[in-house]
């Protein structure tokens, strides 16, 4: 499958026409690559004219690791596997907001509808079956790893294998209930280290700030390729 590139330089959108969704059936269509900030994202809502991305804000920090205005000012260069309906491929960006201690943000992209992976309703309970999402390396293809949850405790979630480096602020998918668990955060180092995924219940309070994403109506759409390509 193809890529959509998302050069986010101010430009217009026209008028889309709008189409409900469902959750996408791969989360991979659903995941973003943010070049600019060497991170990736997932696409957790979307209607005609504007798709929001949920990633981290550690991308958004200088050298020194401390959060830095001019990161967050610079404009945002983002690749996504090719949208069924949002067929152009240039559009207005900006960051919605961002929270240094959860270390999540949010992106707001003029332009949809796109593939999304919802969050989680409060009190769901993970399948068998979960995936951590995003650009390992900053290199097409979507990397799709399993995940194997070991606790959440407060704004963190713990896994047994590591996400690598890119993948950071993809998501943490239960990939048969097609609902985002959560965040790629980090690793811990050593042998015996965990993975570190800000917690479901981190992302649900982020999110509680903004009133204005709309809730998703199910209806599905023409079933896309999972193989995706560069």
């Amino acid at each position: 499958m193809k890529r959509l590139t998302l050069v986010f330089i101010g430009l217009a959108i026209c008028a889309a026409r709008l189409h409900a969704l469902a959750p996408a059936d791969d989360p991979a269509l659903a995941t973003v690559h943010i070049r600019s900030h060497g991170a990736s994202g997932t696409v957790i809502a979307t209607e005609a004219r504007r798709s929001w991305v949920l990633g981290c804000a550690h991308m958004f920090r200088d050298g020194w690791g401390e959060p830095a205005a001019e990161e967050r000012e610079r404009p945002l260069l983002i690749d996504a596997p090719v949208q069924v309906y949002a067929a152009r491929k240039k559009a207005t960006a900006r960051l919605l907001g961002w929270d240094d201690d959860l270390d999540l943000s949010l992106i707001e992209i003029e332009h949809g509808p796109f593939h999304f992976m919802p969050v989680a309703l409060a009190g769901h309970k993970p399948g068998p079956i979960v995936w951590s999402c995003g650009y390992d390396n900053g290199r097409w293809p979507v990397t799709r790893r399993v995940a194997t949850i070991l606790e959440s405790r407060d704004w963190t979630t713990f896994t047994r294998e590591k996400p690598w480096h890119g993948r950071s602020g993809g998501g943490l998918i239960d990939v048969r209930a097609r609902v985002l668990l959560g965040v790629v955060q980090g690793y811990e180092r050593g042998p015996d280290g965990r993975g570190v995924y800000v917690s479901h219940a981190a992302v649900l309070t982020f999110l509680a700030r903004f009133k204005n994403m709309p809730k998703q109506e199910a209806m599905p759409l023409p079933r896309q390729s999972a193989q995706l390509t560069q």
